[in-house]
């Protein structure tokens, strides 16, 4: 039904007509982010972006990438949630309902849709005690970063954290940093006190060795002499 709509809106425009139009929605508020993505749709079903001469033998992927810098997997996710919950995309967004459409599967959305409606007013927090209520069990699933972020803030949520413990902690751990900096910078200050000590310590080292073979050099002359004398001074014996 909406691919037929489409044709009747498009159908009878020059192909530059509809780039236009694609590009103009892409340029104003998110409200028109709908008619973007389905103008999008209309020339990936119909095929009619290969009359572009440039993308003539291009794929889908590579035209919406190359002419509107749109990832293929953003423009799919956004798709589908314009096509299947119209109406929930226009009251929550995009992003709401394609994390609702992952997390609990497609089949839940109206449903957690209307839970959510049902709340008065709704901020993250009980928006996200629904989607948690109704998630989907995830099994043998690598986790990837965004999955890790959002599994945390779930925790969070069971937890009772806020966004001030949050706060608090963070401001704990600055001073506990800024209090292991000073620690380092008076361990350097030491070491390098100590650097120098032993620095000045291995001058004097060398220096006594220095003198220490400049009199075994001289020793060398003046203890024989010495002992000679020594051993020729005739002993007396006091007893006598």
């Amino acid at each position: 039904m909406i691919l037929e709509d489409l044709k009747k809106k498009y159908d009878d425009k020059h192909i530059n007509d509809i780039e236009q139009t694609c590009s103009k929605y892409a340029a104003l508020s998110s409200k028109n982010r709908k008619d973007f993505i389905l103008g999008l749709y209309y020339l990936e079903r119909t095929k009619r972006f290969h009359e572009n001469h440039v993308y003539a033998s291009a794929s889908f992927e590579m035209y919406i990438r190359n002419s509107y810098n749109l990832r293929y997997t953003t423009y799919n996710k956004e798709r589908f949630v314009f096509i299947a919950h119209p109406d929930a995309a226009a009251r929550w967004g995009v992003g709401l309902v394609s994390r609702i459409q992952k997390d609990c599967g497609a089949g839940k959305v109206p449903e957690v849709m209307n839970q959510i409606d049902a709340i008065k007013n709704p901020n993250h927090t009980s928006i996200e005690k629904v989607i948690l209520k109704n998630t989907k069990e995830r099994t043998g699933k690598i986790s990837s970063p965004v999955d890790s972020k959002r599994d945390l803030e779930k925790d969070n949520i069971r937890k009772g954290k806020t966004i001030a413990d949050y706060i608090k902690t963070i401001n704990e751990q600055i001073q506990q940093i800024s209090a292991l900096k000073d620690s380092l910078t008076v361990l350097k200050k030491e070491k390098l006190d100590l650097i120098a000590r032993a620095s000045l310590l291995e001058k004097a080292v060398s220096i006594l060795r220095e003198e220490n073979e400049t009199l075994k050099r001289n020793n060398q002359f003046i203890i024989p002499s010495v002992a000679y004398d020594f051993i020729s001074e005739p002993v007396y014996d006091h007893a006598q």
